[in-house]
């Protein structure tokens, strides 16, 4: 049971930085893209304008839940959580199936085509960042079982 206690508490006290790093770089991006996009489309480089209420339909609720998702993992870090290591990823898949739904909003409200490849082009991303935490949880929680099991340390198997 002791061996239990300090697996936790060594979850628990271990956040990598570059695990942070990766985190809060990647949600950077996706804050970044769409109000780009969209300043770039009121300044008139981006032809035709997307008008506010569309952006706000497509790109609202991706917004919001990227801004508590940035909360949550500012509180499982601060409050040293075990829970800093899979909240992204449950928080990326929903994401991209907001996203997949803005593409079959964009249709519904004739969005321009710049802001559909925008928007494919934010799917990629985050299919690309959520494969990434993937590896990462699987590599991290198979590098701390290793790191604090006997398991493969004797010839008995069935440990």
């Amino acid at each position: 049971m002791r061996r239990q206690e300090n697996s936790i508490f060594d979850l628990k006290r271990q956040i990598p930085i570059s695990y942070r790093f990766w985190n809060l770089a990647a949600t950077i991006v996706g804050f970044v893209v769409p109000f780009a996009l969209f300043f770039a489309s009121r300044r008139g480089t981006l032809q035709p304008q997307l008008p506010f209420v569309p952006f706000g339909v497509l790109l609202g609720p991706y917004l919001l839940l990227l801004s508590v998702q940035m909360l949550t993992e500012m509180l499982t870090w601060h409050w040293k959580s075990p829970v800093w290591l899979v909240a992204p990823v449950v928080y990326e898949g929903y994401r991209v199936l907001q996203l997949m739904r803005g593409l079959q909003l964009a249709d519904e409200i004739s969005a321009p085509d710049w802001m559909v490849q925008s928007l494919r082009g934010l799917v990629s991303w985050w299919v690309l960042v959520l494969g990434i935490q993937l590896m990462r949880v699987a590599w991290f929680t198979g590098l701390n079982f290793a790191r604090n099991s006997s398991y493969g340390a004797s010839g008995d198997m069935n440990q």
